[in-house]
């Protein structure tokens, strides 16, 4: 932090009228912490000492844009090293194409953005950026060092925020059918876990085998029977003891629960499990092989940033609508979590060079975009918190936070009235 980073940042508070500084405060709640500050330039000192970058908060423009700000700090800087990272913002615009490639209003729309996160914002005719925002590019467009060129061609810079095409939907009547069945597919998997056959691998988890026989005797894919086995797992509802899977203590008060109640379990689970059971995912350690369930190796720390993502953007479309399953809702998932996938619609440099792609943050993921995408959708549908596109009034609870009432009163609705309890 500089001083003319403060400053900087001072004078834009004052610009700032009181309901606009206000939202920005409530972004950064612990800037305001007790002893408060008292004077704009304090509140500006404690704002930028408290800034968290993190490349899995930022979406796919603002992490654009701030990678070209990286490179055109390199090419235009007037302050020297010990001064605040900053560009021309004629620099920034040429890099873009502003005007050819992508608008002006667009560039402003993302510079917006980042100002509110405290990464980036225009001053003058210039734009500062945050240390911690540009210490999330190792090689920004493929530049290891600032010696590099500059790229000849422009820095990517989607045009647009993605939403995903749209229809009409006239009922949502197979959530709750899906909903029961989920019900019931855990019963049966605790009823089939009593008998003490499942045997527990030494390495954590189980068998490739016994999913399947799992599968058989639930009559679902493997893939499902994963799904299952994981949630039971993130409930706590089996355990490994003596060397087999078997059903926790906490499993037989569960099954004694109200329906609705189970099923927002269930949900909450989902929202919070570090997997992707329908997802084949390679295991490094068995080539040719996928990863066992329920091991460390199923862990995939961006499982539950993807799932929330994906219910968000089904939030952001219009009631009594419901998005169609094809590359517009995936670039939509894309363009708001984009380090947790490999790159989709783009090829950045260094993502095609297996010894350098670690240096680009876009390269962070091998997850597929379009086959993850459609695999949670898919098990949000299987728990009746997605139906036809749209999200139900349990699917809509789930995201919005944790009030019980709520929850519960969203659960008994969906499901079948044989099924309340």
């Amino acid at each position: 932090m500089t001083d003319a980073m403060v400053g900087s940042l001072r004078e834009r508070l004052v610009e700032m009228g009181p309901q606009e500084r206000a939202e920005l405060v409530a972004r950064h709640p612990e800037a305001y912490a007790n002893p408060r500050p008292r004077t704009l330039h304090q509140l500006a000192v404690r704002l930028l000492g408290n800034v968290h970058a993190d490349a899995d908060l930022l979406d796919q423009g603002e992490l654009q844009l701030l990678e070209a700000a990286v490179v055109a700090v390199a090419a235009g800087r007037s302050f020297g090293r010990r001064g605040p990272l900053s560009c021309p913002r004629k620099t920034l615009e040429e890099l873009l194409r502003v005007g050819d490639a992508v608008s002006a209003e667009r560039v402003e729309e993302v510079l917006k953005s980042l100002t509110a996160r405290l990464l980036a914002w225009p001053d003058d005719d210039r734009v500062l950026i945050h240390a911690g925002a540009a210490d999330l590019f190792r090689a920004p467009l493929g530049r290891r060092t600032d010696r590099d060129p500059k790229p000849s061609g422009r820095a990517p810079l989607l045009s647009a925020r993605p939403v995903p095409k749209a229809r009409p939907v006239t009922g949502q009547g197979a959530a709750g059918v899906a909903a029961a069945a989920a019900l019931r597919w855990m019963e049966k998997l605790l009823e089939v876990f009593a008998e003490p056959s499942w045997p527990a691998l030494k390495q954590g988890g189980i068998s490739v085998k016994e999913v399947r026989r799992l599968g058989r005797l639930l009559h679902v894919p493997e893939e499902e029977a994963r799904l299952w086995l994981h949630l039971a797992a993130q409930l706590d509802l089996i355990e490994t003891k003596h060397g087999r899977w078997t059903p926790s203590r906490q499993a037989k008060a569960w099954h004694r629960a109200e329906p609705a109640a189970r099923l927002v379990d269930l949900g909450r689970a989902l929202l919070g499990l570090t997997a992707l059971p329908l997802v084949a995912i390679p295991d490094p350690s068995r080539p040719k092989q996928t990863v066992t369930a329920l091991s460390s190796h199923a862990t995939v720390r961006e499982a539950w940033q993807i799932r929330r993502t994906a219910l968000r953007v089904l939030a952001e479309i219009p009631d009594g609508h419901g998005a169609l399953a094809d590359q517009g809702l995936t670039a939509a998932v894309y363009y708001r979590s984009p380090t947790a996938f490999a790159p989709y619609g783009h090829r950045p440099p260094l993502c095609d060079d297996s010894m350098l792609s670690y240096l680009s943050i876009w390269c962070s993921s091998a997850l597929e975009a379009e086959v993850v995408t459609a695999a949670v959708m898919r098990e949000a549908e299987m728990l009746g918190l997605v139906d036809d596109g749209a999200l139900t009034g349990l699917g809509r609870a789930l995201l919005d936070g944790d009030d019980v009432e709520r929850l519960l009163d969203a659960a008994a609705a969906l499901l079948p009235l044989q099924e309340k309890g």
